[in-house]
């Protein structure tokens, strides 16, 4: 074997070594898939935004704002009228009832209708984002939100720990001192290029990208009081 496949081969066995690692986190740590428990009537009283985050395996979609915007009807801070038989006409009211209590991202949907609403009354379809990164952060900021509560209720977590974060970040550091001598080994059989000293910031570089991406929070996972509440709302 050449000395240059050589080094290809190390190259790829870093970052291989890095995403096997990573991938293994990502199947060991997967959400659950709770099954539904006997039917009842005592549905619970987690909000309708975090019962969609349990109901679809710790994934926020649009159900979350949509049934908090319900919820929030049912509760009587909005009414909901459809005059005629076009659900396209269907227009939102906003009531004096006490908002005191609501969550953030209740007050969140809460504020976007009473923010658009004219004299008190809203189109439900101006509640639509014109603007599409407008739209993203709304939504970034509703999912973190949700996420907290759920959170505080014991019903989900970081799908990574800190543990497996670190284990994580120790590949990484292999990985990055696995780049870092094939760097130098290139270097130094090579005329053309004066620096040898290339394998400290090849390391550091490498081992900062790998770090920070083995720290990104890839979304949530179950507990066991949170498989429990997602049983019984399925």
């Amino acid at each position: 074997m050449s000395a240059a496949a050589a080094d290809v081969l190390l190259v790829v066995a870093g970052l291989g070594a890095f995403a096997l690692a990573y991938g293994l986190a990502l199947l060991s740590t997967r959400p659950g898939s709770p099954r539904p428990a006997p039917a009842t009537q005592d549905l619970g009283a987690e909000p309708p935004a975090v019962v969609s985050l349990l109901a679809n395996r710790w994934e926020i979609t649009e159900d979350a704002a949509e049934s908090t915007l319900l919820d929030l009807a049912a509760r009587k801070h909005l009414e909901i009228r459809q005059p005629g038989a076009d659900p396209r006409q269907t227009t939102l009211h906003v009531t004096e009832a006490d908002s005191a209590g609501l969550t953030r991202y209740e007050r969140r949907v809460l504020d976007r209708v009473s923010g658009l609403a004219v004299g008190g009354v809203l189109p439900i379809t101006a509640l639509t984002f014109r603007d599409e990164r407008q739209a993203r952060a709304w939504n970034k900021r509703l999912r973190a939100e949700v996420v907290a509560d759920a959170r505080s209720r014991g019903l989900s977590q970081r799908r990574f720990t800190r543990p497996v974060v670190g284990v994580l970040v120790a590949v990484a550091a292999a990985s990055a001192l696995a780049l870092a001598v094939a760097a130098g080994r290139y270097t130094g059989r090579t005329p053309d290029v004066d620096d040898n000293g290339a394998q400290v910031p090849v390391a550091l570089f490498a081992f900062l990208i790998l770090a920070a991406f083995a720290a990104r929070n890839p979304g949530e996972r179950d507990t066991r009081a949170g498989r429990e509440v997602a049983a019984r709302w399925l």
